[in-house]
């Protein structure tokens, strides 16, 4: 069995006292020891650990990351040429750190859905900076949860002027009418109805004409697969059905913010990693043992609400 990043899920997975291990001879592709499912405040604090530690010693490892799959052969390549047949396959590799409208600005871009963005983002905050612009870009769950975790930090936001651009209109939703509500009362502006295009010479340029005066972006909206799965995956990551199995597929499965549930084309959020592990554990066991197959709840109707927003 190969798994491909190390995610939250896998992290988890591996952690389970009836461990794979003991089925299967796992190989683990992942070249970062940072791994997803972090929530926003502990990143930025900087002080979460890293997850190795209850890593079965058994595990072969590559470093390298995944540059393609031969779904057909049941064959992984890697960024390095390599190339490692598989009888099952699980993802976690999250999505593609930035979208394509940043160009070549990636230097003052970070993601919002990545731990270790947030806290070097942190590092470059705080009143010991000079006075900095940030535009929030947003549009999902996660947009509002950082937005709020730096709600939380006066002292990194001592200075700074802080903005959420948001693609629909997020007040709509009642339930989190309250939450949009006091960030602005916090000094969080929020603009509605901000749809990026370009972001260039610290100018944020809207579909509509809009532009933005931002030093550093936050990208935490719906993101784009990685390339890794780009030629096999659709708009919101690679489909899985509520068995986390890729849509149209047998023997590949995928979790966290590399899947998105086919049937209502929403992300699986990381802080459902240890209910996903639990249901990915059984599955790949039932593929061994060819018994019953386990289901993933469906999301709560707002966070799905939220995720369609963004057109």
């Amino acid at each position: 069995m190969l798994l491909v990043g190390w995610g939250a899920v896998h992290r988890h997975l591996l952690a389970a006292p009836r461990s794979l291990a003991a089925t299967f001879d796992i190989t683990v592709v992942a070249p970062e020891r940072i791994g997803g499912g972090i929530e926003p405040a502990t990143a930025l604090d900087g002080r979460f650990s890293h997850p190795l530690g209850h890593a079965p010693p058994e595990l072969v490892w590559h470093r390298e990351r995944l540059a393609g799959l031969q779904t057909v052969h049941q064959r992984a390549i890697l960024t390095n040429g390599q190339r490692i047949d598989y009888d099952l396959i699980s993802l976690a590799i999250g999505t593609r750190r930035v979208p394509a409208f940043v160009g070549g600005s990636t230097a003052r871009v970070y993601s919002g859905h990545s731990p270790a963005d947030l806290r070097a983002m942190a590092r470059q905050l705080g009143p010991s900076h000079s006075a900095r612009r940030m535009l929030i870009v947003g549009g999902s769950p996660q947009a509002l949860l950082v937005a709020e975790a730096l709600m939380r930090r006066p002292d990194l936001r001592d200075g700074h002027t802080l903005t959420l651009l948001w693609p629909g209109d997020p007040l709509r939703h009642r339930s989190y009418r309250r939450r949009f509500k006091r960030l602005v009362q916090n000094d969080i502006a929020l603009v509605r109805h901000v749809v990026p295009i370009e972001y260039a010479g610290h100018k944020l340029v809207a579909e509509d004409g809009r532009r933005f005066a931002g030093d550093c972006v936050l990208w935490a909206g719906p993101a784009a697969p990685a390339a890794a799965v780009e030629s096999i995956a659709e708009g919101s990551g690679l489909a899985v059905d509520r068995h986390l199995r890729v849509r149209g597929t047998k023997t590949l499965f995928a979790s966290g913010a590399t899947a998105a549930l086919a049937q209502t084309e929403t992300v699986l959020p990381g802080r459902q990693a240890v209910a996903h592990a639990k249901v990915l554990q059984h599955n790949l066991l039932a593929m061994a043992r060819r018994n019953g197959m386990r289901r993933i709840a469906c999301p709560p109707v707002l966070v799905r609400a939220m995720h369609g927003s963004r057109a």
